[in-house]
């Protein structure tokens, strides 16, 4: 997620509602397509909401287009709310 926050800092999430997340949201998720990865963080680029279920586009801060799958609301963990920064140059 760089350059919002890189890989030494530690970042601070909560669980919530999938309905309270928003477009412009950095989610915690497991990967939906890629098994054994999890903890993902990125930014919330749409939301859907098909058949009574959410899930969200996301894209990382540091990429040029946003991912090609959906997280659909059971993999997601958290909201970030926050970053402590290591690097003290920020």
């Amino acid at each position: 997620m760089a350059p919002t926050f890189g890989e030494k800092d530690m970042v601070l999430w909560v669980e919530v509602n999938t309905d309270d997340i928003q477009i412009g949201d950095v989610i915690i998720f497991l990967h939906p397509t890629t098994p054994g990865v999890d903890n993902v963080a990125h930014r919330v680029v749409e939301v859907q909401f098909d058949g009574g279920k959410y899930s969200f586009r996301t894209k990382g801060d540091n990429l040029a287009s946003p991912d090609r799958y959906y997280v659909p609301e059971a993999n997601i963990h958290g909201l970030v709310i926050g970053v402590i920064y290591q690097d003290n140059n920020r």
